[in-house]
């Protein structure tokens, strides 16, 4: 983290007061505490400390606007993930925001990639994934499974974020309920010829078939699915 100075504006993005708005002074005694926990990381933390202060203008820095000719990497080791989450929300906030009031005349595409989303808490990523394609922004999230996001935005907020994607890359999943969605969103095999008007028609991939795609992906569009072989980099 030393190696990353951010300009960062002044916000606590998770510390959220109005939760404890007409609340009793009997539930309100934790709002302290929640204050405490959602500053400790800022105020204790040397590293964070360190990459979140002003730096001099000839201190090399990191803003959203950097985003526009750089291309820039935040790794977090995935032990590290649930300490520095906060951190990681604010940063994707701002980004956001940049996002969303980034003049028109900028037409360079920027590709916004959120590895391990559900790590990240809740952001309001729905209303970016209507607004920002006009504005050149391409979203990328890249999560285990539906269940982890219905746990932190619900079903409904889930179905409204997925209907915003372009493209669905599936590369396997093994929760059922998501096998069953993910298997009905690839259709059912059509025949050429039926003879059995009776005949059901079948999915094109059985929803635990999901769980052993092997070298094969997935990719959903809205002019249907195709399955493909997976391309390793480094192979």
């Amino acid at each position: 983290m030393e190696a990353v100075k951010y300009k960062h504006t002044t916000s606590l993005y998770g510390l959220n007061f109005s939760s404890f708005v007409g609340a009793s002074e009997k539930n309100t005694a934790g709002c302290k505490q929640a204050a405490d926990d959602a500053i400790k990381l800022f105020a204790m933390n040397a590293k964070i400390k360190n990459a979140l202060r002003k730096v001099p203008k000839h201190e090399m820095s990191i803003s959203p606007e950097t985003l526009e000719h750089n291309s820039i990497y935040i790794y977090i080791p995935d032990e590290k993930l649930k300490i520095y989450g906060d951190l990681l929300r604010i940063i994707t906030a701002q980004s956001m925001e940049y996002f969303s009031s980034r003049p028109k005349e900028n037409r360079q595409m920027i590709l916004f990639c959120l590895d391990e989303f559900a790590s990240f808490g809740k952001l309001q990523i729905t209303e970016a994934l209507r607004k920002l394609r006009k504005r050149h922004i391409r979203i990328m999230v890249l999560t285990q499974s539906l269940a982890d996001l219905d746990m932190i935005y619900g079903k409904d907020e889930r179905k409204a974020m997925m209907g915003n994607f372009k493209f669905t890359i599936l590369l396997g999943c093994k929760g059922t309920e998501t096998q069953e969605y993910f298997s009905k969103m690839i259709g059912e095999r059509k025949p050429l010829l039926n003879t059995d008007p009776d005949k059901k028609n079948g999915p094109i991939i059985k929803p635990e078939d999901l769980a052993h795609l092997g070298q094969d992906l997935f990719v959903l569009s809205d002019d249907g699915a195709v399955r493909v072989k997976k391309n390793f980099y480094f192979k």
